[in-house]
């Protein structure tokens, strides 16, 4: 990173830096506020991932009445049955139930495999059945921590209302401001007592609700103060000028379905071809002002032309000030232009939603076409002249496609493999089972019960130059000096292949020169690590790639209480719906981790002073996604989905995943 300044204190420093990311630019990816691929977050952010249905909903089980009673119990039942669900069968009570009168808890009602349950209606457990395996209301929402280089995750368990910080190395405090039906903040005290207050919420709200599991809420808090208990503190001012819309993302799935009541429903197919999913304004806090003990920081914003609506902002400036002098101290400005693409075809969005008004005359179609290029950073002193400093910036020239294009890997990242004709009847994002078959990702033959008709015309594979569209290739300095920075695609295990190619990009090397272009440095990053067998690459791919699925869909029915219309009388129950689905959504991952590696080998040479030397790290790795879920990664018909849906707390060695285990420092003749 760029440090542009930093607020200092008697008990903790606050940096603004500049940081850039080297994971790769994705397709659909929009610019921050200081163009693509770079970020400033002075400040923090709490943000929102919805697993399943919100759980400040009001329909969601834990939120009182007899759900609340009822979910504990039966989340342990669920849990321990949950090889019963593996088959394609129905969910069997294991005894008849005679009928009792309507919301009557008679113990006859109850199956010997519940007998244990506290009171409840034969309504209420279906009810809580059908909820929890329909909208997944049964796994807890997560929330993400990012301030001041920390990064942490946590749940609030669902029957105790406690914060669990899914990172035992932590010993953070939680607290939740407000708590009825929308969260008003959040204070984090860490082991130093310092005190985080996330106190500005932003808001999102999808275009087209989904009725009552996606209402407009806060899905991002941040950071508004940090109070230290000598007394220091900080804090931060946010604006909003508006709403906007980012671009949208793709989806597409075919479905065929077999079962149902009385045998009624098939086999049917059902298509959704080239559907524009996601259409979601944003109301963006921006940060606008950092008020330390002996200065105060403002930060002025611009329009920009890439996203729409008024809502919209980049960043132009930075002025720190002194508090009691009110002598300007330092300014630094931000110089942009627009990285070019290729052109976006309207079939792949909805021009009449995204039309939001905006500064600028910037269609929706060149909106999807352009993205925040950062140039160049200028730090000046007292006066805007002359410049004391200035960072350039590279990139990598190979020409980025528009954000709604089909040209994606399995993750999102450019491989320009599927520019395919727009009135060609072949345009399609979901994978063709052949192409699953060559990356190692489906068996051939092709397991029982696949659904041929399901496939694909895409090919999602990774393409390691096209990857490194629009990616920082180079940093020079005010001195003339620069740094260069060369990427390459992650390898890991995942099933079978053990040099799985893609998730992104990892860096590859580190060169610095000097102002005369001479080499001084460089670091080479090895990700291999030493077995009995010999040397074998480190990665292991965290989560799945599964576009096929095989699932059994519970539908309820109560005659007494006229639950679903079928049955004959005093008859209460579930049947299945077998359904088999092909997508173009099959990157499944725990919390957005996509590789991780047992080991990672630093190695510098300084050729300014010819010494060589490395640095080795190693870490914690659990197990796959894939195998934690009972499976091989690979679609196997029958495998359930259902643990997916349950609450189910990390496991003891996920709170350790991908943290660092131990470093050793290696010198010129390889001693530690």
């Amino acid at each position: 990173g760029i440090n542009l300044f930093t607020i200092k204190g008697k008990a903790f420093d606050l940096p603004i830096e500049l940081s850039s990311h080297a994971s790769g630019i994705k397709v659909a990816q929009e610019a921050t506020w200081v163009g693509l691929g770079w970020d400033l977050v002075p400040g923090g952010r709490i943000t929102l991932q919805i697993k399943g249905g919100y759980d400040r909903n009001a329909d969601q089980y834990y939120t009182g009445g007899p759900y609340a009673t009822m979910a504990p119990y039966m989340v342990d039942y669920l849990k321990s049955q949950a090889n019963g669900f593996t088959n394609q069968s129905s969910l069997a009570f294991g005894c008849s139930m005679s009928v009792g009168p309507p919301g009557t808890p008679n113990p006859a009602d109850i199956c010997s495999d519940w007998i244990n349950l506290p009171n409840f209606t034969r309504q209420d457990l279906l009810s809580f059945l059908f909820l929890s395996s329909k909208h997944a209301a049964l796994e807890p929402d997560i929330y993400s921590v990012n301030f001041l280089g920390k990064s942490l995750s946590f749940y609030k368990e669902p029957f105790t209302g406690k914060m669990v910080i899914k990172n035992e190395n932590y010993n953070y405090k939680i607290k939740e401001i407000g708590g009825g039906g929308a969260t008003d903040g959040w204070i984090i005290v860490d082991d130093h007592g310092l005190e985080y207050y996330f106190e500005q919420a932003e808001q999102t709200a999808y275009l087209t609700p989904i009725a009552g599991f996606y209402p407009q809420i806060n899905t991002s808090w941040l950071l508004t103060r940090i109070v230290a208990p000598n007394g220091d503190s900080s804090t931060f001012t946010y604006a909003n000028y508006g709403s906007e819309i980012i671009a949208p993302l793709i989806s597409e799935s075919k479905t065929s379905v077999y079962g149902g009541f009385m045998n009624d429903a098939g086999p049917s197919e059902q298509t959704n071809r080239n559907d524009v999913n996601g259409l979601f304004y944003q109301m963006p806090q921006h940060l606008v002002k950092i008020t330390g003990k002996n200065v105060t920081v403002d930060f002025d914003l611009g329009y920009r032309d890439d996203i729409g609506g008024l809502g919209a902002r980049k960043l132009e400036g930075i002025r720190i000030t002194d508090r009691y002098t009110n002598q300007l101290i330092k300014q630094v400005k931000f110089n942009y232009e627009y990285f070019a693409s290729t052109t976006a075809h309207p079939m792949y969005f909805n021009t009449a939603l995204l039309n939001i008004t905006g500064h600028g005359s910037s269609t929706v179609a060149e909106r999807m076409s352009k993205r925040l290029k950062l140039n160049s950073v200028e730090l000046f002193g007292k006066s805007s002249l002359p410049v004391e400093q200035r960072y350039r910036f590279v990139y990598n020239q190979t020409l980025l496609p528009n954000k709604v294009s089909l040209a994606q890997d399995h993750w999102g990242y450019f491989n320009d493999v599927n520019n395919v004709n727009i009135s060609s009847t072949s345009v399609s994002f979901t994978p063709s089972l052949s192409s699953l078959v060559n990356e190692g990702l489906m068996t051939t033959p092709y397991p029982t019960g696949t659904d041929v008709s399901l496939s694909g015309n895409a090919n999602r594979a990774a393409s390691e130059p096209h990857a490194q569209a629009g990616m920082l290739t180079s940093v020079i300095y005010p001195t003339g000096g620069f740094t260069n920075f060369d990427y390459e695609l992650h390898r890991s295990s995942l099933n079978m292949n053990p040099d799985f190619v893609g998730g992104g990009l990892r860096i590859k090397r580190i060169s610095n020169f000097s102002g005369n272009a001479e080499l001084e440095s460089l670091v080479d990053y090895d990700y291999t690590t030493q077995l009995s067998g010999g040397t074998i690459g480190s990665g292991i791919y965290l989560g799945a790639l599964d576009y096929t699925k095989g699932t059994v869909e519970y539908e309820f029915f109560d005659v007494e209480n006229n639950w679903g219309g079928y049955g004959s009388n005093n008859e209460h129950g579930m049947h299945d719906r077998v359904t088999r689905t092909m997508f173009s959504n099959g990157n499944l991952n725990e919390d957005g981790g996509t590789v991780a590696y047992r080991e990672v080998k630093k190695n510098f040479i300084d050729y300014t002073s010819s010494k060589k030397y490395h640095t080795v790290k190693k870490f914690h790795i659990r197990s796959p996604w894939s195998a934690n879920a009972g499976g091989t990664g690979v679609f196997q018909p029958g495998q359930s989905i259902v643990p997916a849906f349950l609450y189910l707390a990390p496991t003891p060695d996920g709170y350790l995943a991908g943290k660092l285990a131990e470093e050793t420092h290696f010198n010129e003749t390889g001693q530690p």
